[in-house]
């Protein structure tokens, strides 16, 4: 009886997902789905159980737009305890986001001995897909085409994996009201208000009475293309004056290793000078992100982007940016510095990973899974400051441009989320620059694991 009333209990507060083959102590009457508009539903599950006594069944609705130029996937579980031989009527909620084209709502059934488990295949013995449109009016299609960027590794985040949370922000950004959306989107005035206080609690808006503002800073395509030529720019002086410095660094490290200070052994991955050895990582991850991105984003301090969150949340806080116009308008490298008290170090990549997203925390796919190194910090310091010389001008110098191009206050205010927009571009643009001419090469999928060591 315990073990019952435990299974009980959690079927009361269990949600989730999957699929499986068995109708034998099952009859489904029908299915049936609440609206297939944005938002939070029901759908009404009418069956019988054919048992001789009891059963568990979970169900499951997933929702997913393949093929949208943003992708969103929402999954949602539900177990229940079904008694004979009455029919009952079960509700499953499912959520739409906001995203438009072609979506389904795919339910599914299982016959599970213990709802604690994993599901399996050969337990489904239900499944049935419905199949919806949704649809821009044309002017919001038209700002929706044209680009709605989000920093790198945002994109999974549910605040941003659906295209109406993206224009609803630059529409806010620019100063439409509630009802002039409504109008311009065909969505009612309610869900506009709705998604907003759940933006809200994001920390991505704040309200003035019934008018909701970005709180950060979005930067129009205009504003990008004014700026790109001072990004090209500083790119070309950063790579030529590093060029310069690389055999400076290179003899650095053959000094330092012949003098006992880091290992010679380049696969000694617990050495804490090994990973100088291995420029890929080095220059993206020690030197363009560590060294010269804490410089210039936050004054030399550590850049904690997701301090509070992690990459699936997408929680960026003051170095938080959004970007009109098309994909290129938007850094492709990314960077996760970690700190807390037994491991110290960061996440990079020379391209957005692909991600697992749980709702309760975060991990590369295999294909994306982060090569290993260690690094000491006081045995890459000379050869990194070796690296630097003579470009922190072109920091203060592009700085000063950045200022110039944001001098209301309220943007200085964001000022943070601005330069990390900024640089994500240059980091982009230099790792490319030195692929190409032969100084770096390739290493492995190009995402990184780097982790403090005392050795």
């Amino acid at each position: 009886m315990s073990r019952i009333l435990m299974v009980l209990l959690v079927f009361v507060l269990l949600t989730g997902i999957s699929l499986a083959d068995s109708d034998e102590y099952f009859n489904v009457v029908d299915v049936k789905l609440s609206s297939t508009d944005w938002g939070i539903h029901q759908a009404t599950i009418k069956i019988a159980c054919l048992a001789e006594y009891y059963r568990f069944l979970v169900a499951t609705a997933e929702v997913n737009f393949p093929g949208n130029i943003v992708d969103s996937k929402r999954l949602t579980k539900r177990s229940y305890i079904l008694l004979p031989p009455d029919e009952v009527e079960l509700e499953l909620p499912y959520i739409i986001p906001g995203n438009v084209g072609d979506g389904s709502v795919l339910i599914t059934l299982y016959d599970v001995v213990d709802t604690l488990d994993p599901l399996l295949e050969s337990q489904k013995f239900y499944a049935r897909q419905f199949k919806f449109n949704i649809k821009l009016s044309e002017s919001a299609q038209i700002l929706a085409d044209s680009g709605i960027q989000v920093p790198s590794l945002l994109g999974r985040a549910e605040m941003f994996d659906n295209v109406f949370n993206r224009l609803l922000i630059l529409l806010l950004h620019r100063g439409k009201s509630a009802e002039e959306i409504a109008r311009m989107t065909g969505v009612t005035v309610g869900y506009i208000t709705k998604t907003s206080i759940a933006l809200a609690k994001k920390g991505l808006l704040v309200s003035d009475g019934t008018i909701f503002r970005p709180t950060f800073t979005f930067i129009e395509n205009e504003k990008v293309e004014a700026l790109i030529p001072v990004i090209e720019e500083t790119t070309d002086k950063i790579y030529n004056t590093m060029i310069i410095n690389i055999p400076a660094y290179d003899s650095t490290i053959e000094v330092m290793a012949s003098r006992g200070e880091i290992t010679n052994d380049k696969q000694n991955v617990l050495q804490g000078g090994s990973v100088l050895y291995h420029k890929f990582p080095t220059y993206l991850g020690l030197y363009f992100w560590e060294l010269l991105g804490s410089r210039f984003i936050n004054e030399g301090h550590s850049i904690m982007l997701f301090n509070g969150s992690d990459p699936c949340r997408g929680k960026l806080g003051e170095y938080m940016f959004m970007v009109s116009g098309p994909e290129e308008n938007v850094g492709t490298t990314f960077y996760n510095k970690f700190m807390d008290p037994n491991s110290n170090g960061f996440y990079c990549g020379a391209t957005e990973p692909k991600l697992i997203c749980d709702g309760r925390s975060w991990a590369f796919e295999k294909e994306n899974s982060p090569i290993y190194y260690t690094y000491n910090p006081e045995k890459v310091k000379k050869p990194m400051t070796v690296l630097a010389r003579g470009v922190y001008q072109h920091l203060t110098d592009l700085e000063k441009t950045l200022v110039e191009n944001f001098p209301d206050v309220n943007e200085k205010s964001h000022f943070k989320g601005i330069r990390y927009w900024c640089w994500g571009l240059i980091v982009e643009k230099l790792m490319k620059r030195l692929l190409d001419t032969g100084y770096l090469e390739q290493e492995g999928n190009g995402t990184f694991l780097m982790q403090v060591t005392e050795f």
